[in-house]
């Protein structure tokens, strides 16, 4: 397209490439279960792409790395523990609720289960689900071998974890950020914590203070007051007086997503 270029075609451009890479139909990229507008790696796609996946995630790796460096925005909010990637940083059991509730879900009552976990019969394995067919994964060698108790309950969460979000997609994730440091070295990127890379890279959203409020869950005693309680008022005075980027890293901070 010829034209003078003063920053619209090249936000255009970025705008449509974005697209394209992350329409979940082309069998790339998965919505997270937990928030359906962040994207995650999708872990069929060697087996879709066995020939291209690399060189595929490989080109959205410099995509990004380009839109980070060129200050240009992408419409897409990728999966927390993928800005964690790109900066070098450890993924924590706390980020699987921002991929899959469910599973997070189940994982965070093992503890509370005390002796009677054995009686759970659960071993060291996990169930994907490979383009529609279910596939038992052993944690570790030997896993389907390996029952889990209350002395190796640790290692199975942080296994669990490590599967989760990063082994089950280790190559696409490898060319991905093979990808962003041959735009942008690893170590400019020190200076940002994951939360000022998303909202780097996908801008600093407008948010409805009045519908935050309305869609708020309450537990124990705010539960019942439903946001009425003193502390509710004043947390929510607080927030109304933070300027637009604070309000984007709360945000993210208690959802994942902005």
């Amino acid at each position: 397209e010829d034209g003078i270029d003063v920053g619209g075609l090249s936000r255009d451009w970025f705008q449509q490439i974005s697209k394209e890479i992350f329409d979940p139909d082309r069998g790339m990229w998965t919505n997270c279960q937990y928030n359906q507008m962040n994207m995650e790696i999708n872990p069929s796609s060697d087996t879709l792409y066995p020939d291209d996946y690399r060189e595929y995630y490989r080109f959205v790796g410099r995509v990004l790395g380009k839109a980070l460096f060129d200050e240009q925005l992408i419409p897409c909010h990728l999966a927390q523990h993928i800005y964690k990637h790109i900066l070098g940083w450890p993924v924590a059991f706390a980020d699987l609720q921002f991929v899959d509730e469910d599973i997070y879900r189940s994982l965070q009552q093992l503890p509370d289960l005390g002796e009677d976990i054995e009686e759970m019969c659960l071993n060291f394995t996990c169930t994907e689900d490979v383009l529609g067919c279910k596939k038992v994964v052993d944690l570790l060698e030997g896993g389907s071998e390996l029952t889990l108790t209350n002395e190796n309950l640790a290692q199975y969460l942080e296994l669990c974890v490590k599967h989760k979000l990063l082994l089950r997609v280790k190559s696409q994730m490898a060319e991905l950020l093979h990808g962003f440091y041959e735009v942008i070295p690893e170590t400019l990127l020190a200076v940002f914590d994951f939360q000022e890379l998303e909202l780097l890279m996908c801008g600093v959203p407008n948010i409805d203070m009045k519908d935050w409020r309305n869609n708020t869950a309450y537990e124990g005693l705010f539960e019942v007051t439903r946001g009425e309680h003193q502390v509710c008022r004043w947390f929510w005075q607080i927030v109304a007086d933070f300027d637009s980027k604070m309000k984007a890293r709360l945000l993210l901070f208690v959802t994942g997503s902005s």
